[in-house]
């Protein structure tokens, strides 16, 4: 039965806004609702978690995203922690609720989402999009994760506390180099590992001029149909919708099907 530990660099409290404060409590509720039991979570930050729960632990430390992740690798190996997979949530990401028990003879170096999926409180809906890199949130064999690897994420300005990075610690558009002839178990596309949610609040939301055509970078929006998350932000009051084009529906369908063929390729 593998043990299963998730990493959240949490956004400080001076940088909420009500729309990610309530996107951290959905992140946790995700894994609260998990029938499977062995998992823990480190959530990291100054503040403690919005939710109370015996397997969330609060891991008082300060800093930049980056800076918050070498700070926790490196107390989890002076604690001489471990755990059978670690995954990095950010805490505006929504995990798959049932999927823990799925797993729980899991023997692959890795498990990870083929498709990509998106969802938007604001409408309700989701995209899906297959890229040639892996999500940011994959379950990682632990080995893998703590193997000195790669290079650091090229977000800016942050300090570097030692000369390399760990696995976890990398860019995760540059993971599918490191699991090159490693055993790769790939998520149905009806079961995904977790959403990433998308609002204009985000940071590279804001960086976009054109909000509309940031959307379209994540694929066809359209209902939520994936039956893991059918209940998922029903509280939410839905204030639009996303409309595209039915040639934004042909385009995103046939990118998708040249991007599965050429998947296993890269």
């Amino acid at each position: 039965m593998n043990s299963f530990l998730f990493i959240i660099p949490a956004t400080p409290k001076f940088a909420l806004n009500p729309l990610r404060s309530r996107l951290q409590l959905l992140c946790l509720q995700s894994l609260m609702a998990q029938k499977y039991t062995n998992w823990k979570v480190f959530w990291t930050d100054e503040d403690k978690p919005p939710l109370e729960h015996e397997n969330i632990l609060h891991i008082a430390i300060s800093g930049k995203k980056e800076e918050k992740l070498q700070k926790l690798t490196k107390y989890i190996l002076d604690e001489q922690i471990s755990f059978d997979y670690i995954i990095r949530l950010d805490d505006d990401d929504i995990f798959n609720p049932n999927l823990l028990t799925r797993l729980a003879d899991l023997k692959a170096d890795l498990y990870t989402d083929i498709k990509q999926y998106f969802w938007s409180p604001e409408s309700g809906q989701i995209a899906g999009k297959i890229m040639y890199w892996f999500p940011n949130t994959c379950i990682h064999k632990w080995e893998n994760a703590f193997t000195i690897w790669g290079e650091f994420a090229t977000g800016g300005p942050f300090e570097k506390y030692k000369e390399k990075p760990f696995l976890i610690e990398n860019d995760h558009s540059k993971l599918h180099h490191f699991y090159k002839g490693k055993l790769v178990e790939l998520a149905g596309e009806k079961h995904p590992v977790y959403l990433r949610a998308i609002n204009p609040s985000s940071s590279t939301a804001v960086q976009s001029q054109d909000y509309q055509k940031y959307l379209n970078n994540f694929g066809y929006w359209k209902k939520n149909n994936l039956i893991d998350f059918n209940q998922l932000g029903e509280e939410f009051e839905k204030k639009s919708i996303i409309n595209q084009s039915f040639k934004d529906k042909i385009m995103h369908f046939k990118n998708n099907i040249i991007a599965k063929r050429n998947y296993h390729k890269i």
